[in-house]
């Protein structure tokens, strides 16, 4: 079977275990039904402290993808609890983080070597030459807790202006004549390194007992190993430089919450499917 992240809101004045019991009977206990009830047991992350609504649920997938701190679930494992409280229980103030592409750049060098396995290393260096602004909600996740608490992460939001700069690549190998077969409607069936070879797919495929082709055609092209089928050179669209502004809205709470103020928990974690 497999596993899923889940997130709960309890608004109750409880305490976390008797929340958590209530949220697990709400959802019936089927070992595989991908909620909270598929969990084995509470506990709780941020002690002392109550966040928001939105910050906690920012906070929690933070924290359940690993990017920050040591708080991630597990199946089969615990559930982790949040303590929230409603947005009138708090004041609000701002604060503005500001990087560089360079910033993004040794982050995503630093990932890259705490990671094991090649493919997510090209993944992430992929992203950043292709999709850095993909890049920026883990990246939040570095930097926030850097400039205020984490308890106090109300909300985060993130702008990326780039500059861009144009590449022409041409190929560093010489260009080989490759045969293409060719349907009647111009798409490429097959591709052989010699015309022989060409032709002799062409004679199986049309005289097979069941022939997907009635008309195939051989194209000859130059070709280089280093780029696509017939492209001698491409123009690629670089991003050159950025600036990433960073938003966090910060969450103080009230010496005295208005008697309107809510509690309640925030559960997350790995449930069973």
């Amino acid at each position: 079977m497999g596993a899923t992240d889940f997130t709960t809101f309890v608004w109750t004045d409880a305490d976390m275990t008797t929340a958590y019991r209530a949220a697990c009977d709400e959802h019936g206990y089927d070992a595989y039904n991908g909620t909270i009830s598929t969990t084995s047991g509470v506990s709780r992350v941020l002690d002392g402290h109550a966040m928001t609504e939105q910050g906690a649920q920012t906070v929690a997938g933070w924290l359940n993808n690993g990017l920050v701190g040591d708080a991630r679930g597990n199946k089969w494992e615990d559930a982790k609890a949040i303590a929230i409280a409603s947005d009138d229980a708090f004041t609000f103030a701002t604060k503005t983080l500001r990087f560089t592409l360079d910033d993004l750049r040794e982050y995503v060098e630093s990932r890259v070597r705490e990671l094991d396995d090649q493919w997510s290393r090209n993944y992430l260096r992929e992203t950043l030459e292709k999709r850095p602004s993909a890049l920026l909600w883990e990246f939040s996740a570095a930097k926030v807790p850097q400039a205020v608490a984490l308890h106090t992460v109300h909300a985060v939001s993130t702008d990326f202006t780039p500059k861009f700069t144009l590449v022409t690549q041409r190929s560093a190998v010489s260009a080989v004549t490759r045969y293409e077969v060719v349907g009647d409607n111009g798409a490429v069936v097959h591709t052989a390194d010699t015309r022989a070879l060409a032709n002799a797919f062409i004679r199986g495929a049309l005289t097979s007992e069941s022939p997907r082709f009635t008309e195939l055609g051989v194209r000859a092209v130059k070709a280089h190993h280093d780029m696509p089928s017939g492209v001698v050179a491409r123009t690629v669209r670089k991003v050159s430089s950025a600036k990433i502004t960073i938003t966090v809205t910060v969450a103080a709470p009230r010496a005295k919450a208005p008697e309107t103020s809510r509690k309640g928990w925030l559960f997350y974690g790995v449930a069973s499917i």
